[in-house]
């Protein structure tokens, strides 16, 4: 059993507790979730139970954490405790997908033939077998998250702590990780999700609010004003005509003879499962991937949102970068993290930076790869209306993106899949 009793996080640099009087058991065969707005301290309750706070993230943790009896600054939690960054980037080691997902038992000393077994199950399990031998750094955002997954599975640990898993899933890879959590559950593992995702914690055999303290319930969204897709533009900015991209050191061509446009204040949405290339169109918009058949046709001036935020906001505060908050759109929200260090954002705080980052370069075309992910309902929605608003004032806007809120705002919409254009919705 997973207890905390009285837990309370200060970070370093931060006057007020992330969290404070927190109290839950999660046994083996629960699945518990923390749901609640961005910043209120779900992913510090992952932290502090796996013993990261304060070997690396620097800060003071009050309170009692045991972990099948043991406290994890006492002995090694990843004995017994698995935990999924929101961003699996970050914990990535492996060069391949079999490598990443057998990397857990190999640092172990497992025997050779028992990795591979357990390891080609999980690639079964989460559809990577086609996958096995890809670059790591090939990987869409989702395809990443579902390698991640596959690799807590190949370690079979008795707890498994995942923060936001389903952020960057198709509606399918969706479905199929709310069955595995479901069967793990049956099986006795202990799942403690930190999550936005309605349908997950409904799942759950409990669910709590994380906003500094804790209490039982789902967070949810409040209703909005519908939005309505903007004004179809004249002025042609962005043109793809037949483009084949192939990464570096790879002769697999990614895309192929994708073609699409889009004018000045349009928003054009780039739909789809993971791995299909929606990312690597956007690379290939924002000139980090060289063609290799047709052209690339640009008026303005493009600006990428990785759905990586570290590569936009590595390091330091956000104060370091942006003199005057009061340049974004959404303000408010910018200026209770704008003097926070980063090692202390949640993952939701983290992405509302660097898109402020974006907003803030000067450019007129924005590519934003997964805006939207890892955010709570509120935050969520002054990101899609900021996207809005700032087409309507003659920003063109490229978006890669799994959610429907999008789609309602979006002048067209182009299925991506396999490396190609299935499908254009909207005004096409």
């Amino acid at each position: 059993m997973i207890h905390v009793e009285d837990l309370e996080v200060i970070y370093e640099g931060s006057q007020k507790p992330a969290v404070e009087g927190v109290n839950f058991d999660l046994r083996s065969g629960e699945l518990k979730t923390l749901t609640g707005p961005n910043g209120g301290g779900k992913t510090t309750i992952l932290r502090a139970i796996t013993g990261l706070i304060p070997s690396f993230y620097p800060g003071i943790v009050k309170g009692h954490i045991e972990i099948d009896g043991c406290n994890p600054h006492e002995c090694d939690p990843r004995e017994k405790v698995f935990l999924l960054l929101q961003d699996p980037k970050i914990q990535v080691t492996g060069a391949t997908v079999l490598l990443e997902a057998a990397s857990p038992l190999v640092l172990r000393g497992v025997d050779r033939r028992t990795i591979m077994k357990r390891v080609m199950e999980q690639l079964r399990v989460y559809g990577l077998l086609d996958y096995q031998w890809t670059h790591v750094y090939m990987l869409s955002s989702g395809l990443l998250q579902r390698t991640a997954l596959a690799a807590a599975g190949v370690l079979g640990s008795r707890y498994l702590l995942l923060d936001e898993p389903s952020s960057f899933l198709d509606r399918r890879a969706k479905s199929v990780l709310y069955s595995i959590l479901d069967r793990l559950r049956k099986e006795g593992v202990g799942i403690l999700v930190a999550t936005h995702d309605v349908r997950l914690a409904e799942l759950a055999d409990e669910s709590y609010i994380v906003n500094r303290g804790l209490n039982r319930g789902i967070y949810r969204a409040s209703m909005r004003q519908q939005l309505h897709p903007p004004r179809n533009g004249s002025e042609l900015v962005l043109q793809l005509e037949k483009v084949s991209t192939q990464y570096p050191g790879s002769n697999q061509i990614v895309i192929h003879d994708i073609s699409l446009y889009a004018k000045k204040g349009e928003i054009v949405l780039l739909q789809g499962p993971n791995g299909g290339g929606k990312t690597t169109i956007l690379y290939t918009i924002a000139g980090f991937l060289k063609t290799t058949k047709g052209k690339v046709i640009i008026k303005g001036k493009p600006r990428l949102l990785p759905a990586d935020p570290f590569l936009v906001f590595p390091r330091g505060r956000l104060s370091d970068i942006i003199e005057d908050p009061g340049t974004i759109s959404f303000t408010g929200k910018i200026n209770q993290i704008y003097d926070k260090p980063i090692y202390s954002l949640s993952g939701g705080e983290l992405r509302l930076a660097a898109i402020a980052i974006v907003l803030a370069s000067g450019g007129d075309i924005l590519l934003l790869d997964e805006p939207t992910a890892g955010l709570d309902p509120e935050n969520k929605w002054l990101v899609v209306e900021s996207i809005h608003n700032l087409a309507r004032v003659g920003y063109t806007i490229v978006v890669a993106s799994h959610d429907e809120d999008l789609a309602e705002i979006a002048t067209r919409s182009y299925l991506v899949e396999e490396g190609r254009i299935r499908k254009c919705y909207g005004l096409c």
